[in-house]
C-alpha cells in the first residue's frame, strides 16, 4: 500500500470502524453498564480524527469518541460519548495531542507518551506492530520535550533547544530526516535534518510545519496539495521554507493545507482550497500563502479536514471551507469560502479543528474554562453523550 493509500486507509477507518458505533455497538453513554461520569475542570483541548483529548485540574488526560486502535488510552477498545480517564493518570501530563487515530503527551518531566494505532512505529515505543497500544507507553530515546503534535502515520515534538524529532512512517519525507518510501519508518525519535529550531511544531496527516524564534515558517511531507508553501508541488523529505517573506506568529497544519498567522494577526492560507479552506473563496488552491478574505485580526488559527477555524482579537471564533455535519459550528452545513462567526456568541481562547475526514468535529476552549464541540458526532466525539452531530457549539458532558 502506498502512502496515500495508508493515510486515506486512515481516514476512511475511522468512518467504517464508527458504523459499528452509530448502531450502538461498543459505545459507552452515561451510567451505560454502570459507568460514571467524571467531574472535571478542563485547562485545554485538542481535536482529532474522530476522536478528541483534553487536559484536566490535576495534570490527567480525558479522552472521547472513536476509541477503535485504542486512542483513547482508557486500556480499552471501547468508544466513549463522554470523557474517559486516560490510564495511568498520575503521569502529571501537561500537554495532550490527538491524531488521526492515536494521541500523545507530554508530562510535566516532559517524557512524551503516545498510545493508539502503531502500525508504522507512531507510538514510539521502539516496535512498530499492528496491535493496539491502548493505554500511555513511552517513548523511546531519551530526549525531554516541551511539545508534541501527533499526525495522522507520524509524530513530531520539539526539546528544550528547539531541535524538532520526528517518528513513524517516513512516507513521503514525513520524518524530515531526509528519509522516504512506504516501508521506511522509525519507532524511535529521529531528528529531523536542519540547522533550524523551531518555537512551534505542527503534526497533520500529510506533512509538517514549524515556525522558527523569528517567525520563519518551514514545512516538510507531501507537497502534492502545495500543502509546504514554497512555490512547488514537489515532496519534500526535509525542511524547506515558506516562501513570501511574512513572518508568522502562530502556524497549523492541516489535511492538505496550512494556515498562519503574520505578526500581526491577519491569516494566511496555503494548499488544497478546493472547498474554500483557504480563505479565498471556492476552488482557490494555491503552494504559496494566500492572505484570508475579511479582514479580521486575529491570535489563535487552526486547520483541519477541508476547513480552517480562528480566534479573532475580541475571543469570537470563526471558521470557513467544508462544513459536513457543521464543522463550522454556523448553525447550517453550508460551504463557506470566507471567515463565519461560530454560533452561540462564545469568547474562546483556543480551537482545534479535527482531521477525521467525513467523521470531523471541531473543539474549543473558553474564557470560562469550558469546553464545546461541535461538527459530526454519531460516534462521540462532540463528548455529549450522545450519538448525534450539531452544527452549533455544545458543551462537553461531566464539567464541573
Amino acid at each position: 500500500m502506498t502512502y496515500r493509500g495508508s493515510i486515506r486507509w486512515l481516514i476512511a477507518a475511522v468512518s467504517v470502524v464508527f458504523g459499528a458505533a452509530c448502531l450502538g455497538a461498543d459505545v459507552q453513554y452515561p451510567d451505560h453498564n454502570g459507568d460514571v461520569v467524571d467531574t472535571v475542570m478542563f485547562r485545554s483541548v485538542d481535536a482529532g480524527g474522530g476522536h478528541a483529548c483534553g487536559i484536566v485540574e490535576g495534570d490527567v488526560a480525558y479522552c472521547w469518541g472513536n476509541n477503535s486502535v485504542g486512542q483513547l488510552g482508557s486500556d480499552n477498545l471501547l468508544s466513549y460519548a463522554v470523557p474517559k480517564k486516560v490510564a495511568q493518570g498520575d503521569l502529571g501530563l501537561a500537554q495532550v495531542s490527538a491524531g488521526v487515530l492515536n494521541s500523545c503527551a507530554v508530562t510535566v518531566d516532559q517524557d512524551v507518551y503516545c498510545w493508539g494505532h502503531n502500525q508504522y512505529g507512531q507510538v514510539g515505543s521502539g516496535t512498530a506492530e499492528l496491535t493496539p497500544v491502548t493505554s500511555p507507553s513511552k517513548v523511546l530515546g531519551g530526549h525531554q520535550f516541551t511539545t508534541v503534535s501527533a499526525g495522522g502515520v507520524h509524530v513530531c515534538g520539539l526539546v528544550n533547544d528547539g531541535e524538532a524529532w520526528c517518528w513513524g512512517l517516513a512516507g513521503p519525507g514525513l520524518l524530515g530526516n531526509g528519509s522516504l518510501g512506504d516501508d521506511t519508518w522509525s519507532a524511535i525519535p529521529v531528528s529531523v535534518l536542519t540547522a533550524e529550531r523551531f518555537r512551534v511544531i505542527s503534526a497533520a496527516a500529510s506533512h509538517t510545519c514549524g515556525l522558527t524564534a523569528s517567525g520563519e515558517a518551514y514545512c516538510w511531507g507531501e507537497n502534492l496539495r502545495g500543502q509546504l508553501g514554497n512555490g512547488t508541488t514537489t515532496n519534500s523529505a526535509v525542511p524547506v521554507q515558506v516562501v513570501g517573506g511574512v513572518l508568522f506568529q502562530e502556524i497549523d497544519a492541516g489535511y492538505e493545507h496550512t494556515c498562519a498567522l503574520d505578526l500581526e494577526g491577519s491569516a494566511f492560507c496555503w494548499g488544497w482550497g478546493y472547498f474554500g479552506q483557504l480563505g479565498s473563496g471556492a476552488g482557490v488552491s494555491s503552494s504559496t500563502p494566500l492572505m484570508v478574505s475579511g479582514g479580521l485580526t486575529f491570535r489563535a488559527i487552526t486547520a483541519g479536514a477541508s476547513y480552517t477555524c480562528a480566534i479573532d482579537t475580541s475571543s469570537a471564533a470563526h471558521c470557513w471551507g467544508l462544513n459536513d455535519d457543521g464543522r463550522l459550528g454556523d448553525g447550517s452545513m453550508t460551504l463557506r469560502s470566507e471567515p463565519t462567526a461560530v454560533s452561540g456568541n462564545l469568547q474562546f481562547d483556543t480551537i482545534s479543528a479535527g482531521e477525521g475526514g467525513s467523521n470531523t468535529a471541531t473543539c474549543g476552549f473558553t474564557q470560562d474554562n469550558l469546553v464545546y464541540c461541535w461538527g459530526h458526532g454519531q460516534e462521540g466525539q462532540l463528548g455529549t453523550g450522545l450519538p448525534s452531530s450539531s452544527s452549533v457549539p455544545v458543551p462537553v458532558t461531566g464539567q464541573g
